[in-house]
């Protein structure tokens, strides 16, 4: 699993996908995607361990982004990765990305520390998207990082989820049987 990482914040990503009988459900972001059947009741519903976040996921992928010009380079990002198709974009200031980590661990991040990073998907919402998700300090190594906000909306709204303090093994994800249409991520 590969890390999204912000100048101070880090998330993975997975994306899965499942065929239903009425359509597909598609994409889950290391950050997984996580498929149920259309009776369970819609809600947004947080995991807090990796293991019962895969087990609601269905034929995940996983994008390293280790193909990513090492340079900063505009938003957004437009991504394929196992058939899933997703996108990444920073805040309103539209500053781009300027990846971290190492030449064989890629990490997405904004060019400015004060951004948020926002995944859409298409041409279908996903199921389930989830990550190790921690701060960093301007250099990409670990540091504390205060608090980080994630903002999850499927079609009946939106769900706000503070990780306070997170360390190298927060894993968070969220699951939504309707679909997810968008995560943002924010350091404060």
């Amino acid at each position: 699993m590969r890390k999204l990482h912000g100048e101070r914040g880090t998330i993975s990503l997975i994306l899965s996908k499942e065929i239903s009988a009425m359509k597909i459900a598609c994409i889950t972001l290391s950050v997984v995607l996580l498929v149920a059947p259309a009776s369970v009741n819609a809600q947004i519903v947080v995991h807090t361990s990796l293991a019962s976040f895969l087990a609601a996921a269905t034929a995940p992928a996983v994008d390293t982004f280790d193909d990513i010009p090492r340079s900063r380079f505009d938003s957004p990002l437009f991504r394929n990765s196992g058939g899933y198709q997703f996108y990444a974009n920073t805040g309103t200031s539209r500053a781009g990305f300027l990846p971290g980590g190492t030449e064989t661990d890629t990490w997405l991040r904004p060019y400015l520390a004060t951004e948020f990073m926002t995944f859409g998907f298409f041409p279908a919402p996903i199921q389930a998207f989830g990550g190790y998700m921690f701060g960093t300090d301007a250099s990409g190594a670990f540091a504390e990082s205060g608090l980080l906000t994630v903002t999850v909306r499927d079609a009946f709204g939106t769900l706000l989820h503070t990780l306070i303090e997170p360390q190298l093994n927060t894993f968070v994800g969220f699951t939504s049987a309707s679909g997810l249409f968008s995560v943002s991520l924010q350091m404060l």
